[in-house]
């Protein structure tokens, strides 16, 4: 099951970081780098909202070494999404502005699982889990016995 998977960004980094990320990668990987994800992107829900924005621990920055590895993890999703075998349940929001639900279905649609089924909650930002927990958490408990047979 993926929740609104960080696959494909719709966010980037500038290019100006990129740069840094690349030049500063072997020489000052603890370098830090801010984060283009605003609160807003994640929930409409005031009481989440506030708790994300107030959050003394929010991730604002990440370092040059977080981004390098992740840019290493993304190729090496690409190269071996072909490979999958297992069925997958993708959850996608319709107002999501942090991932990108169309290269996130294109890139899952490589895989060779025995089925890919797609739930959009188009009403929702990107957090499903904090915006519609009870209606994910049926979806989800309806998938896993509708594929509870599967070796």
């Amino acid at each position: 099951m993926l929740i609104t998977p960080g696959l494909r960004a719709e966010v980037d980094v500038s290019f100006a970081n990129k740069l840094k990320i690349a030049l500063l990668s072997p020489l000052n990987p603890g370098a830090r780098v801010p984060v283009p994800i605003q609160p807003e992107m994640f929930t409409t829900t005031p009481l989440y909202l506030d708790y994300i924005r107030d959050d003394p621990l929010r991730l604002t920055s990440a370092t040059v070494r977080f981004f390098w590895q992740s840019h290493r993890l993304d190729k090496y999703v690409d190269r071996n999404i072909a490979a999958n075998r297992l069925p997958v349940q993708l959850f996608l929001a319709g107002k999501d502005t942090i991932i990108d639900n169309d290269g996130v279905l294109e890139l899952l649609l490589q895989g060779q699982a025995p089925g890919l089924d797609v739930l959009s909650y188009e009403d929702q930002t990107h957090s499903i889990q904090l915006d519609a927990p009870q209606r994910l958490v049926d979806d989800m408990t309806d998938w896993i016995n509708g594929h509870s047979g599967m070796p």
